[in-house]
C-alpha cells in the first residue's frame, strides 16, 4: 500500500507542533455550515456516524465534542483552551447522559 501525504492544514497559521492558531474564515458559511473544517478530517465525519448508528442526542454530542476538541478554536482561546472547552462539553453531556440513565432531571 502506498503513504499518502495529506496536509489538512494547508494555508493555515500554525504553531510549531502543527496546531491551527487562527479561526478558519467566517465569510464562507457553506463551509462553516456543511462542512465544518474540524469535522471533514476524518474518514467518516462524525454527523454521519451519529446518525447512522442513531446515537441519542448526549451521546452523539459526546462524538461530536471529542472529535473537534482542539480543531476548533474558540475566541479568545488558544488550542490547549479550545480543546479544554470541548472535552469539558464531552464531560457535561456524559453528566447528562448519566443523569438521564439514572432517572433524574436530565440537566
Amino acid at each position: 500500500m502506498q503513504a499518502v501525504d495529506i496536509n489538512l492544514h494547508a494555508g493555515k497559521d500554525l504553531d510549531d507542533e502543527g496546531f491551527q492558531l487562527t479561526h478558519p474564515d467566517l465569510n464562507n458559511t457553506d463551509d462553516i455550515i456543511v462542512k465544518p473544517s474540524h469535522y471533514t478530517k476524518y474518514k467518516i465525519e462524525p454527523v454521519t456516524f451519529i446518525m447512522t448508528n442513531r446515537l441519542s442526542f448526549e451521546v452523539g454530542n459526546m462524538v461530536k465534542y471529542a472529535c473537534r476538541a482542539g480543531d476548533k478554536l474558540y475566541p479568545g482561546q488558544d488550542y490547549t483552551q479550545s480543546r479544554i472547552t470541548d472535552l469539558r462539553k464531552v464531560m457535561r453531556y456524559a453528566e447528562m447522559e448519566i443523569n438521564r440513565l439514572e432517572g433524574k432531571d436530565v440537566l
